[in-house]
């Protein structure tokens, strides 16, 4: 979930953001609308169905908002992706923002996938193992590789998708959070 604009936004796991005012969470009936999007189409709907667990964070910031995907790109190619929007109440229009371009061999439940917000008009993004530490030899860790994303906690500069790696040797981050006047990341 998040906040922007006084609204709570949530977004599904297949991809369906709904919001609400929140001055209307205090009521009893609680009402969301729904924003329309090309996110099956984007993703590909027959994927979205099947995993339905494709959505793993979702952002907003300076009128754009972002969700943090696991895009399937052919068979046994899996990867870690945001996409991004402009903000917009009735229609979503998502485009590819940032890939990881390392295909790994199949879906998994460790792909990390929070997105913070963080200084200098960038992003932190947390990349998981996608169980390379148990599906590889003992003898490679991907997280500790530095040729590697996985396993990674990315700064992402908004305004071109620039990355950098600011922690390594995660296996998958279940939160992600920036405290920016003691410039601290939380994992």
């Amino acid at each position: 979930f998040e906040f922007y604009e006084s609204k709570l936004f949530i977004s599904t796991g297949t991809g369906t953001i709904i919001y609400s005012d929140l001055t209307d969470l205090s009521k009893d009936n609680l009402k969301f609308k729904k924003i329309n999007s090309n996110f099956m189409n984007k993703l590909g709907s027959e994927y979205v169905k099947n995993r339905r667990s494709i959505v793993k964070d979702i952002f907003i910031k300076n009128g754009k908002i972002y969700l943090s995907v696991e895009k399937k790109l052919q068979e046994d190619c899996f990867i870690s992706s945001i996409i991004s929007a402009d903000f917009n109440l009735e229609y979503l229009n998502f485009n590819d923002f940032f890939d990881m371009k390392e295909c790994q061999p199949k879906f998994s439940n460790n792909v990390g996938g929070m997105i913070s917000d963080f200084k200098d008009n960038k992003i932190l993004f947390a990349i998981g193992d996608y169980d390379s530490s148990t599906r590889l030899t003992k003898k490679y860790v991907a997280a500790q590789d530095n040729q590697s994303l996985l396993g990674k906690i990315l700064s992402i500069n908004l305004s071109n998708s620039d990355y950098e790696v600011v922690s390594m040797g995660h296996r998958s981050q279940s939160g992600l959070f920036y405290i920016a006047d003691k410039n601290i990341i939380l994992n």
